[in-house]
């Protein structure tokens, strides 16, 4: 049986899905296959795709229309043989030799294996590491890291058991436009048995300036708004379900008003709609209202300090006249 399939969803990553699908073929690790889902690209991606799984036997390639990353990670899942499953991005790396060794721990069980990340922004890089030495994890030790970090969101910084995902039947939604990974890694963590931290850093993130450009369009920044929105009260739910403390659903829907602040904010770059309309939307979100009601005094201070930084820019876009 093999160890582990790697699975890449590919959508016009022509530039830079050689040098992905290269850092895994180069490990010292052999127990492993490539699942690489060309997901309707319109450029050179197919054209790669083919060329390299028609040189390499542990190459599979799954060619289907547009449909997003979900059901294309849920295609990849459908086709895996290995015990465990690795979700990589076109434009992310695996670092040299950084699967040796791993089989000691895979043959114990778990229900997933979260290991260490670099995010590489060019000139600085960090590594995401979560305690200073490997351990076993609990369910409540994966809970305690989603309510007081931000780094439990990737689906790409963890090894899953195929028999786990199956047995809870946990998939990919593909009625969010965003948060889809955090979304997945709820039901994994509160279906969770057992898992382990593996202090080995395994994964590089690149922090690619040229392929995400936001669009200011009304409608888009409106779907985010209400996608966040969503993604964090199924987050909220889900955990209460998993009896948190109320300082810990506090820590929650402050993360929740955050995440609505920066998305919120982003009307205001909206072109085509006068500033009156834009306060109108702002105003129409009223989720912060009931943010406000959750969240007690230990955060009355940066929640201030959240509200006073949308009013400032919007006074700053009326004086630069970008209304």
């Amino acid at each position: 049986m093999i160890n582990l399939s790697v699975i890449i969803p590919a959508y016009n990553c022509e530039k830079y899905i050689g040098r992905c699908i290269e850092s895994i073929l180069k490990q010292n690790y052999n127990s492993l296959e490539i699942i690489c889902i060309n997901d309707g690209s319109e450029d050179k991606t197919l054209n790669i795709l083919n060329d390299y799984a028609n040189k390499y036997n542990n190459i599979k390639l799954i060619n289907k229309k547009n449909a997003g990353v979900s059901k294309a990670r849920n295609d990849g899942i459908k086709e895996a043989c290995g015990k465990y499953i690795m979700f990589v991005d076109a434009d992310d790396v695996i670092k040299k030799d950084s699967l040796n060794n791993i089989d000691s721990i895979l043959e114990k069980n778990y229900d997933l294996i979260r290991y260490n990340y670099e995010i590489d922004f060019g000139n600085n890089k960090k590594v995401i590491q979560l305690y200073p030495k490997s351990q076993e994890m609990s369910k409540e030790d994966f809970i305690d890291k989603i309510v007081n970090t931000g780094y439990m969101n990737s689906v790409w910084t963890t090894l899953y058991n195929k028999e786990f995902l199956e047995k809870y039947n946990i998939k990919f939604d593909s009625d969010y436009i965003m948060g889809e990974d955090l979304v997945f890694n709820i039901e994994v963590y509160t279906n969770l048995n057992k898992g382990y931290y593996y202090n080995k850093t395994i994964y590089k993130y690149i922090e690619n300036q040229n392929s995400v450009s936001y669009n200011y369009e009304l409608e888009k920044v409106k779907r985010k708004i209400e996608n966040t929105n969503k993604v964090y009260k199924l987050l909220i739910e889900k955990l209460k379900k998993e009896n948190i403390t109320d300082k810990q659903e506090e820590k929650l829907y402050f993360k929740l008003f955050s995440m609505l602040e920066w998305e919120i904010k982003n009307i205001v770059y909206v072109k085509g709609i006068n500033l009156k309309t834009k306060m109108n939307y702002i105003k129409k979100y009223s989720i912060f209202l009931e943010c406000d009601k959750k969240i007690k005094n230990n955060f009355k201070i940066k929640l201030l300090k959240n509200k006073l930084y949308l009013v400032y820019i919007l006074l700053y876009t009326l004086k630069n006249k970008r209304c």
